[in-house]
């Protein structure tokens, strides 16, 4: 694990922080149709989805940390909650989508998990 995310990741963000929770049981299905639903996790995970500014600096940055820090996206690192401040376990879901904006400006898509 990696114990810092890139600075850019920490910057207001552009609309809205999305959280979602994925079902904490699993079903079963039966012969007779009868379903029956069982605990999956022992905790809720959580996944969160953001955009936020990068420059092209920040960007290069990011590429590097992704790369190197976090082995293509397989290490996690800690993240900070921009609203609760709660330093949180994550994955990248998978590399960010950048949109170049302008000569110097991207907006960065960015989906995590917690672990």
């Amino acid at each position: 694990m990696t114990n810092t995310s890139p600075a850019f990741m920490l910057l207001p963000l552009i609309g809205s922080l999305t959280e979602v929770r994925p079902p904490s049981y699993a079903s079963d299905g039966s012969e007779l149709g009868s379903v029956r639903r069982r605990q999956r996790m022992t905790r809720d995970l959580r996944g969160f989805k953001f955009d936020v500014w990068a420059t092209s600096v920040e960007k290069v940055t990011f590429d590097a940390f992704y790369t190197t820090d976090l082995s293509r996206g397989v290490q996690s690192f800690n993240w900070t909650h921009p609203d609760t401040s709660e330093v949180i376990d994550v994955l990248l879901s998978g590399y960010p989508d950048f949109t170049m904006l302008s000569a110097d400006l991207y907006s960065a898509s960015i989906n995590i998990e917690e672990v």
